[in-house]
């Protein structure tokens, strides 16, 4: 599916993703170059590849809330953060989570799209860096 990427002042957008009924905020984060720049196709192909395969790392994201919050209760996608540069060979991305179970802080994991690897877990700022 080809998407059109507008990101607005924020470097954000609202997309969609089966997993969740509401859209996920997909952030470009502030500290790109990415922010200043044309997306490449070939960038562009990364996003859609990361939207496209997020039934392969919503649910590992899940399951890995879940070691944490066994009678995990409610976990909705808040944002996509996307962590790498368009030269970069793998794309980084985060992944933020609010919860029932920690209103205040949620939960936030780091992600190779190459690898669907979790890089990192933690507080919902572990998304964003």
């Amino acid at each position: 599916m080809t998407r059109e990427y507008k990101f607005d002042i924020n470097n954000e957008m609202y997309v969609v993703i089966p997993e969740e009924k509401e859209k996920v905020c997909l952030v470009l984060s502030d500290s790109l170059e990415v922010i200043n720049e044309e997306l490449t196709p070939s960038y562009r192909a990364k996003l859609d590849h990361l939207l496209d395969q997020s039934s392969v790392w919503y649910p590992k994201a899940l399951e890995k809330i879940q070691e944490e919050f066994p009678e995990l209760a409610h976990a909705r996608l808040l944002s996509i953060f996307i962590l790498s540069e368009q030269s970069d060979v793998d794309l980084i991305f985060g992944l933020e989570f609010g919860l029932r179970e920690d209103s205040e802080h949620g939960r936030g994991l780091k992600f190779s799209l190459d690898s669907f690897e979790i890089l990192e877990y933690g507080l919902g700022e572990v998304a964003y860096y």
